[in-house]
């Protein structure tokens, strides 16, 4: 059950630091806000594995981490791309990773098939549909999809064959080293990078939020099946939902999102107390 802890941890704090970044995203460029908010994660995250340091010596973390560094690096510039098209229906194709994720577990980590976490998994996807109400197609919102599915399953890989606190550091030195190859390679992203010191200071208390999001979730993903971490995970939605309305003041359509919220919040429970 501490994974299950662990996950709603991840959530919460996942959901608070994306309400606090939205008014960030408003005065930077997305890759460079993303740029330096994951290089302030990254150092924080060299806390914990100094703590647990070990010297990961198989191939195979290697080629986890780094591959994992540079889909997370897609997508963040995939995503943020299909958020200037249209949020709405970019994030709700987004949401629809746990399926993905599911596909990919089975086959590559030959995790078992279980009805109830299909069926749960599903109620999930159509739940984070539900929630935007997403009238139009989004091809960013379906490859982002795609690549957080793949993601989770390095990140589950690259785990096992190390700890939740070594492979989190490397993944995200691979993240932030592909971001800044790229930003220095576009001009206009190049001009973006400089920041004040006060710019600076109002996004650490967004990373260390996003670190916190961070430990708890791979903690999570170490003590669980990924076809079980993925579809609770979207948990983060109805805590989003409820910063929305409380915090940012955004209320329009709230009753669908609350309907959205609960289906995945019901099919979320099925998976931790019925499905296991």
């Amino acid at each position: 059950m501490a994974w299950i802890i662990f996950l709603l941890l991840n959530s919460g704090f996942n959901s608070l630091w994306g309400a606090l970044s939205k008014k960030q995203l408003q005065r930077h460029s997305s890759v460079s806000f993303s740029l330096v908010f994951r290089t302030m994660v990254l150092l924080l995250l060299v806390i914990p594995a100094a703590i647990h340091f070990q010297v990961p010596q198989r191939p195979l973390f290697w080629i986890s981490a780094s591959c994992s560094g540079i889909l997370g690096a897609m997508l963040t510039i995939v995503v943020f791309e299909g958020f200037r098209e249209d949020y709405y229906s970019t994030y709700a194709l987004r949401n629809a990773s746990p399926l993905f994720t599911w596909v990919l577990a089975v086959i590559f980590l030959q995790e078992p098939i279980n009805g109830w976490v299909i069926t749960a998994t599903l109620g999930v996807v159509a739940g984070s549909l539900f929630f935007y109400r997403s009238r139009s197609f989004s091809r960013h919102g379906l490859v982002g999809a795609a690549l957080v599915g793949a993601n989770t399953i390095f990140h589950k890989t690259g785990i096992g064959v190390s700890s939740p606190y070594i492979y989190p550091l490397f993944s995200y030195l691979f993240s932030v080293g592909t971001l800044g190859i790229y930003s220095l390679l576009h001009p206009r992203e190049k001009e973006r990078l400089t920041m004040t010191i006060e710019e600076w200071r109002s996004i650490l208390p967004i990373s260390v939020l996003a670190f916190l999001a961070a430990v708890f979730g791979f903690l999570a993903i170490s003590l669980a099946p990924v076809t079980w971490i993925a579809p609770v995970a979207r948990v983060r939605l109805f805590f989003g939902f409820l910063l929305s309305y409380f915090y940012l003041k955004e209320r329009e359509r709230w009753s669908d999102k609350l309907i959205g919220g609960m289906l995945i919040l019901t099919s979320a429970a099925l998976i931790a107390f019925v499905g296991r």
